[in-house]
């Protein structure tokens, strides 16, 4: 074969390969949007923290959930920030050193303090996982805020029929038994 035809064919070669380069390269950007959709649309707070407890990326529902900006997180330590309780800081660290050791935990309920003050309960689960060859912790966090103010008005309304079951059923006693006294007063 003479040197220009295996010029040509080297040349195919790598037109075949870069053609296939391209489409696999296409398939991985559709990919990566789709996670990147799915991501920053779900409903629960989903984080990314290094095993020293670092924030390394979050999505909008955690935004929304704390009331921070990712970039305000971005490389801070949670277990410094003013997003847990005091008393809550030594459990958190437990299970961050459980997932350090490969753990996955929770759920778990913790009360956070929003960037405005305010607080919301939220039910924490937390897997560890291999990102880029960094071992990472991936966390959903789930806002309990409503569920909570709903199970507290369920026990507000059935100690309140409690009660009044309690007073109507008082009432028909007593009533028996002033009936008795007047009934024993006009026989004698």
């Amino acid at each position: 074969m003479s040197e220009l035809e295996q010029l040509k064919k080297r040349n195919a070669e790598l037109e075949a390969a870069l053609a296939e380069h391209r489409k696999v390269l296409a398939a991985l950007e559709e990919s990566q949007e789709r996670l990147r959709v799915l991501f920053e649309l779900a409903p629960d707070g989903y984080y990314l923290n290094d095993l020293e407890g670092n924030f390394v990326d979050g999505n909008r529902a955690a935004e929304e959930l704390i009331g921070y900006q990712r970039e305000e997180l971005i490389g801070k330590n949670f277990l410094r920030l003013s997003l847990l309780k005091l008393k809550d800081i030594p459990r958190a660290a437990k299970l961050l050193a459980l997932n350090a050791v490969g753990q996955p935990t929770g759920p778990d309920t913790f009360t956070l303090t929003r960037k405005d003050g305010t607080d919301v309960v939220v039910e924490i689960l937390t897997h560890p996982v291999t990102i880029a060859g960094k071992r990472l912790v991936a966390a959903i966090a789930r806002d309990l805020t409503a569920r909570k103010k709903a199970e507290e008005a369920l026990h507000r309304a059935r100690r309140e029929l409690e009660m009044r079951t309690a007073e109507r059923t008082a009432e028909p006693a007593a009533t028996d038994e002033q009936q008795n006294r007047r009934s024993w007063r006009t026989k004698h």
